[in-house]
């Protein structure tokens, strides 16, 4: 039996469906060709991720064809049996890992798992922290503010004595690890938009803990097993916490937004100042670290 998966979404969702990919029978992937993520999710992939070119008629018949949530219809993949996943209310939950594998009646549940590339760092003695602040342009409202990540920064190296690794995959993301290192040194490496995406998993290998917003990195470090403290805005907890060690949130409240939380609601897409996120000081996420660091640090 051989299974094709149709697949849309983003690279933390790809993250999210890895423990159904592993119950599948010699699993093929199926992305636009014209899809931007379709790079970073060959990197992470531990299965053959082929492009389609709308048009083109693949002469390979599979037994089965998933299409997930958000996938495009793609004609142009064929299979014996077709079994498309039911939209939900994501406001609400269930996790979604959970969702992709209840298309699978005998599913196992597993963790998530991807491919990662051995990374040489430089010489160092101190523990690492992985910081993440990214997230896709249609979504910058789930990013930190920029002037608090700074902030942030500077107190896990003045008063953890840590090593800080930035990590992220856009221009935006380099020019904040850029903005922290000036200010930090040698103490700051940023590899943002510098490294592939499997580069990038070698580097969370290396790391003692991570510190990331809603993104998809949150998600490559949680299949890295590395323990994270997650600053959270507005999008959903049970939905989207990472899966395999179940993260430390840092929760913010409304900062005086009558809209919050405005996740999968016609609000999300008109928020223009980030009150949310606004409310939550560095020094709550610091406080959060601070508990977690004799522990994780070893």
């Amino acid at each position: 039996m051989s299974d094709a998966v149709l697949f849309g979404n983003g690279i933390g969702n790809f993250v999210l469906a890895t423990p159904f990919l592993q119950n599948l029978t010699a699993p093929h992937i199926f992305m636009r060709a014209d899809d931007p993520r379709i790079t970073a999710i060959r990197s992470l992939s531990l299965w053959p991720v082929h492009a389609v070119v709308p048009g083109h008629i693949t002469s390979v018949i599979f037994d089965r064809v998933f299409q997930l949530w958000a996938a495009p219809d793609m004609p142009e993949v064929r299979g014996m049996e077709r079994i498309a996943q039911p939209k939900r209310d994501w406001r609400l939950g269930p996790h979604e890992a959970d969702v992709y594998l209840s298309l699978l009646p005998k599913s196992r549940r597993l963790p998530t798992q991807i491919r990662s590339e051995r990374v040489a760092l430089p010489a160092h003695k101190r523990p690492i922290i992985a910081l993440a602040n990214g997230s896709h342009p249609e979504w910058m409202t789930k990013r930190y503010p920029h002037e608090y990540f700074v902030r942030l920064a500077t107190m896990l190296v003045d008063r953890l004595d840590a090593q800080l690794a930035f990590l992220g995959r856009d221009e935006h993301e380099r020019k904040l690890g850029d903005n922290i290192c000036r200010q930090l040194g040698d103490r700051c490496w940023n590899y943002a938009a510098r490294l592939s995406a499997a580069a990038t998993a070698g580097v969370l290998q290396h790391c003692a803990l991570a510190v990331t917003n809603d993104t998809a990195l949150m998600h490559v470090a949680d299949a890295q097993n590395v323990p994270i403290v997650a600053i959270w805005g507005w999008t959903n907890w049970h939905k989207n916490h990472p899966y395999n060690t179940g993260g430390h949130r840092v929760q913010c409240d409304s900062g005086g937004c009558r809209h919050f939380p405005c996740f999968r609601t016609p609000a999300q897409n008109r928020c223009r100042d980030n009150l949310c996120l606004q409310s939550l000081q560095p020094e709550r996420v610091f406080e959060t670290v601070l508990r977690l660091w004799p522990e994780v640090k070893k």
